[in-house]
């Protein structure tokens, strides 16, 4: 990216006149004479010249224009997008859940770098449920397409984590039938847990599986 802190306009200028003037004082040193109109050509060509050793000089990157246009990074809450992807990897429960949430709110010039970050943090086998539930609602939220988030939501269902299968059932529920490519380990969660006596059910398996048949009806509503 352009250093467009230390260099503006005013000192390009300055940077091609000294350098015209400097070759000028030399050719006129060593006794080198040109006419006017042929002195003007060569300020023109030295001048470009002089304008792409200048640019050269601050370091334009990718994506910058010569005119010194930069593509400006999204943002959120005065953070960069990417500050909040580096948080989804390299920080504590608390500050992933925020930055999962955060990039889904930085609207469609996040969508390029975010929605990839977003959905490795969903297929995270060990991640935090609530984490993997943020990053869900946020790629639907930037592509406006439920179904990109399907897949992800599917792995949390096979969780050893109970919390994390129930978010993961509880979101395909709200989704209804863009989930529909969960419907068949919805129906095996369903089966495993209907094999067991229901009195012999944790708390927590009662509600996965109560979830579990509830996304099902939403997925698949029956005929009036």
């Amino acid at each position: 990216m352009c250093k467009r802190i230390e260099y503006n306009k005013k000192d390009y200028g300055l940077c091609f006149v000294e350098h015209v003037n400097s070759v000028n004082h030399a050719r006129v040193d060593r006794g080198i004479h040109f006419s006017s109109r042929e002195m003007t050509m060569k300020q023109f060509c030295i001048t470009a010249l002089a304008a792409v050793f200048c640019l050269t000089l601050l370091g334009c990157g990718d994506g910058d224009s010569l005119d010194g246009a930069a593509v400006i990074e999204p943002s959120y809450q005065g953070k960069p997008l990417s500050e909040w992807v580096e948080m989804l990897s390299n920080s504590g429960v608390s500050a992933r859940r925020d930055a999962a949430e955060a990039i889904g709110r930085m609207g469609e010039s996040a969508v390029e770098k975010g929605v990839p970050a977003l959905e490795e943090v969903l297929a995270k086998p060990k991640e935090d449920g609530r984490v993997r539930i943020n990053a869900a609602m946020s790629i639907i939220a930037l592509t406006n397409d439920p179904s990109k988030a399907v897949p992800g939501l599917i792995k949390m269902l096979r969780s050893q984590d109970l919390d994390v299968r129930y978010r993961g059932a509880l979101a395909l529920e709200k989704l209804g039938p863009a989930a529909a490519a969960g419907v068949p380990v919805l129906e095996e969660l369903v089966e495993t847990y209907s094999q067991r006596n229901y009195a012999s059910l944790t708390g927590d398996e009662q509600l996965v599986l109560a979830t579990a048949r509830g996304a099902l009806k939403e997925i698949q509503p029956e005929d009036p």
